[in-house]
């Protein structure tokens, strides 16, 4: 689950709407995509992914906690068990519907409708992104699927197993065996550091980033004495 795709002022306003009107919040709706776009990809096949990416989405309790933080305010006690125990019950489905004169496939997912509220910007970046990626290995030349696979640069494994998935489905299934061994690094960002994968590297390594990136944030706060490159400001 890519909880990055997650919105935090979705996730309130759910909570409040299921507060103050439950039977409207948890009335069934529909969220309709449709995009010339996904005859890259197929439409069953993007239904079977969708409806693989739903079945594990939850909102993790993290997430909620620094969610509270941020606004300075808790949930209600019956809004955050809700959320905490949320899960995908809904479906969903593909079929042709008429535009004019002519029929235009599009998926459907039926879902609780502050559900759906949540779920909408999650599902069009998994949508705009297996797009991309189905672009991308559709422009590859037709090779034998044992010589190809993926030298990640990312580190997050959802990134990973969403190439993967569209990979098999553009004619490369198993592509991502050996990726998943390059998936583990550590790399130094200003003021962070990123660790990724399954890493068992030396500990000293990373109490080296951790004093670096410390130091780094540190250095933000001293003053500047150099004169600024535009006077006035």
């Amino acid at each position: 689950m890519a909880v990055a795709w997650i919105r935090p002022c979705d996730v309130w306003s759910a909570a409040n709407r299921y507060m103050d009107n439950r039977s409207k919040a948890l009335a069934l709706s529909q969220l309709v995509l449709s995009s010339d776009d996904l005859a890259y990809l197929g439409y069953g096949n993007f239904e079977q992914l969708c409806d693989s990416f739903l079945q594990s989405f939850h909102i993790p309790s993290d997430f909620l906690h620094l969610l509270e933080i941020l606004r300075g305010q808790r949930f209600r006690d019956e809004a955050r068990q809700w959320l905490q125990t949320l899960k995908f019950e809904g479906s969903v489905g593909h079929a042709n519907m008429s535009l004019g004169l002519r029929e235009q496939p599009h998926l459907r997912i039926v879902e609780r409708d502050a559900v759906v509220d949540i779920l909408r910007p999650i599902i069009g970046m998994l949508q705009s992104e297996s797009i991309r990626l189905a672009k991308v290995w559709g422009m590859l030349p037709q090779l034998p699927s044992k010589d190809v696979y993926l030298r990640h640069s990312c580190s997050r494994r959802f990134e990973v197993s969403l190439e993967a998935a569209i990979a098999a489905i553009c004619g490369y299934p198993g592509s991502n065996l050996m990726a998943r061994r390059d998936v583990r690094k550590v790399e130094i960002r200003y003021r962070a550091v990123t660790v990724g994968g399954d890493f068992p590297g030396d500990p000293k390594v990373l109490e080296v980033a951790r004093k670096t990136a410390f130091r780094q944030a540190e250095e933000t706060f001293e003053p500047d004495n150099q004169e600024p490159l535009l006077k006035g400001w």
